[in-house]
């Protein structure tokens, strides 16, 4: 297996599912990862996903490197030698710390069961798959993802309405998307991600967010059917 270190938009623009990048890229930091498992001619491995300091930040902080006119004269040749080493310290620091993905998984978990039990017409997508530990894809369909994120930021609780690194952007995942989800129902789906760190007390808050969100907008639409 090759393994190479991009950006997911470069890898996205050179393969065909924009999915397969994006769990490949952020499978190291909360799954093992071994190539007698993983079919794949190349795999791309996201640094930042396991907090890598940003290539911009190794470049402000390392203005020193002179010698030729890549990354507008701030580094010198082509590899970007801290961030390697950055790179293979963190992932030897997050290989020690996989089992904690346990607990995360286990939160979410509680989670999925707790919006099923509230809302039945609720979607998790991809629950009966092999995924990541820590994020959830559900689906409040009727409600657009948008109109969710913006009250649940109100409330505190921040979500997105798109793939992982597409901040500021709307409109349905492209992940989705490529997993071929019915365009209404992507067009209601906002990702939740956990962190190593979050807690139940934290769960327990998005929960009451969202059930609030999610009984308004039933309200509504119940008297505009009755009107």
């Amino acid at each position: 297996m090759v393994v190479r270190v991009v950006s997911t938009s470069v890898a996205a623009r050179q393969v065909q599912s924009p999915a397969e990048v994006a769990g490949a890229s952020r499978r190291p930091a909360r799954r093992p990862v071994s190539r007698r498992v993983v079919a794949c001619v190349t795999a791309v491995i996201d640094a930042a996903i396991i907090a890598v300091p940003s290539d911009d930040a190794v470049k402000q902080s390392l203005q020193l490197v002179r010698g030729g006119g890549q990354e507008h004269r701030r580094r010198a040749g082509t590899e970007n030698l801290p961030g390697i080493a950055g790179f293979a310290a963190a992932a030897t620091a997050a290989a020690a710390e996989l089992a904690v993905y346990g607990t995360v998984a286990a939160l979410r978990d509680g989670l999925e069961t707790e919006i099923a039990a509230t809302a039945p017409e609720a979607l998790v997508l991809g629950a009966a798959a092999p995924r990541l530990p820590n994020t959830s894809a559900i689906a409040m369909p009727g409600v657009a993802a948008e109109t969710q994120v913006v009250a649940l930021d109100l409330d505190g609780v921040m979500v997105s309405a798109g793939a992982a690194c597409s901040s500021g952007k709307v409109g349905p995942s492209h992940v989705l998307a490529a997993m071929r989800v019915d365009p209404e129902i992507a067009a209601s789906t906002i990702r939740v991600s956990l962190g190593w760190r979050s807690t139940e007390a934290e769960i327990d808050h998005f929960l009451r967010a969202w059930t609030a969100l999610y009984r308004r907008c039933r309200g509504l639409a119940e008297g505009a059917r009755a009107a």
